[in-house]
């Protein structure tokens, strides 16, 4: 992650949207744009944190978590997507803590899934015993008093992996194990967790095919 000196919020924010019209692409769950505040102009840089080299991270990693309860939310993402501008490899977005408590529910009931991507070289050559190549980190630190969780998808470089792979996994994700009973769509995703986790009728081209509608 490179280093720059950034003198305000303000700044940020338009690094951020001059970062985001090059790349002319979006994030999962993308909100709107934050507008600009004065109030964001004095000694805002302070809540954004020294770097370290921890591999799991926790939210202080990013910012100083008391600071930033003083921010509303539509700050409080202008702040996030800035901390992410300055890693090529990264992505980051909020996800409402209702939809998020239905995906971690799922989670702790269907915990394993495969998703349909381009399987890379080392993978092809290792099977399971490749190293991984997308971390994602989701942040329930500020869920009770904001309503957001905050989400943090990192890529390793040299993996076989792209940008956009990565924005493909991190929706995928969000997509089924969001799910809930009420739709024919909801339904069908619930049923492929299921079935991959019990082992018994999963249509690997059922899953390709509901992938597919989702690109």
């Amino acid at each position: 992650m490179r280093k720059e000196n950034l003198s305000s919020i303000e700044e940020l924010f338009k690094k951020y949207t001059m970062k985001l019209n090059k790349e002319n692409t979006q994030t999962i769950s993308e909100p709107n744009f934050v507008q600009k505040n004065k109030d964001l102009t004095q000694a805002n840089t302070k809540i954004l944190k020294n770097e370290k080299k921890d591999q799991i991270k926790t939210l202080s990693f990013y910012i100083d978590i008391e600071k930033i309860r003083s921010y509303n939310v539509k700050e409080i993402e202008l702040i996030w997507k800035a901390c992410h501008t300055q890693n090529d490899y990264s992505l980051c977005g909020l996800i409402p803590s209702q939809k998020f408590e239905i995906m971690e529910k799922n989670a702790k009931k269907y915990n394993m899934f495969i998703l349909p991507i381009n399987h890379t070289q080392e993978y092809k050559v290792k099977g399971e015993f490749a190293r991984p190549h997308t971390f994602l980190y989701y942040y329930t630190d500020l869920s009770s008093d904001k309503n957001i969780v905050l989400m943090s998808g990192e890529l390793e470089k040299n993996r076989g992996i792209t940008m956009n792979d990565l924005r493909i996994i991190i929706f995928q994700i969000e997509i089924f194990f969001s799910a809930t009973e009420g739709n024919q769509e909801n339904q069908l995703r619930l049923e492929l967790l299921e079935k991959f986790n019990n082992g018994k009728d999963f249509n690997i081209s059922t899953l390709i095919n509901e992938c597919d509608k989702l690109i």
